[in-house]
């Protein structure tokens, strides 16, 4: 069997919102089940971190009258508006703070080297104490772990509808979530009713092979393209 051909099967033997991007224009009514909840909440929860620093934590709202008020200071709700469950999520920039708890238990599991936390405390440090990289990264960081919620709840049949913009400040008050926090995002979630149509990309123009500029092909062994004069040339080329 080519490559190409098992390929072809894996993305067919995909639930259909694992390949569509999970695009939703209307959820059922349908409560999420708690079981299949908690476990793509887990999956969220396990998102990699450097350092085990974790810096996320989620809300999630499943009353109809609590999902009312957060989506009230949400500009646009759209699909939201007929899902079944909210995920709120909450990045904490203090969480490297954290660190010498979250090495100790890398070192319990075997994943860091006993005597080596004097150097990764340093690492964090340099890394999360400098201007507002605590914030940013705890951002970043947290929005990863939503999109692993994402992908969770795709393989499980699932279709998440990404809130964009909302009135952070007046969300934060209407949860109780403490100042030192940051709210990221609003993540609706259920089974779909309505898909929409989301619109086509290019991975030409998104993703390269081997060096920036030389376009994505068929799966198949990488060329080598460092040093390369006939590279610079595709590069010249391909950027125009």
């Amino acid at each position: 069997m080519s490559m190409r051909t098992m390929m072809s099967k894996t993305r067919a033997d995909l639930p259909a919102a694992a390949t569509t991007g999970c695009g939703v224009a209307r959820f059922e009514h349908r409560p999420v089940p708690p079981d299949l909840l908690e476990h793509i909440l887990e999956a969220g929860c396990q998102t990699q971190s450097a350092w085990n620093l974790r810096p996320w934590q989620f809300i999630v709202v499943r009353s109809e009258v609590k999902r009312g008020q957060v989506l009230s200071h949400c500009v646009e709700s759209g699909p939201a508006g007929t899902a079944p469950v909210l995920i709120v999520g909450i990045a904490n920039p203090r969480a490297w703070k954290q660190a010498p708890e979250r090495l100790a238990e890398l070192t319990r599991h075997g994943r860091l080297a006993a005597g080596s936390h004097a150097a990764h405390l340093g690492r964090i440090h340099r890394q999360w104490s400098v201007g507002d990289a605590a914030r940013v990264l705890a951002i970043a960081q947290t929005h990863g772990a939503l999109q692993q919620i994402c992908a969770s709840a795709a393989s499980h049949a699932l279709c998440a509808y990404w809130v964009n913009e909302f009135d952070a400040a007046a969300l934060a008050r209407a949860l109780y979530v403490p100042d030192s926090l940051v709210i990221v995002g609003v993540l609706a979630l259920g089974f779909c009713d309505q898909p929409a149509t989301l619109p086509s990309f290019s991975l030409s123009r998104t993703i390269f092979s081997e060096a920036y500029g030389l376009p994505w092909g068929p799966p198949g062994e990488p060329e080598e393209v460092e040093g390369s004069e006939e590279t610079n040339d595709s590069l010249t080329d391909w950027n125009g």
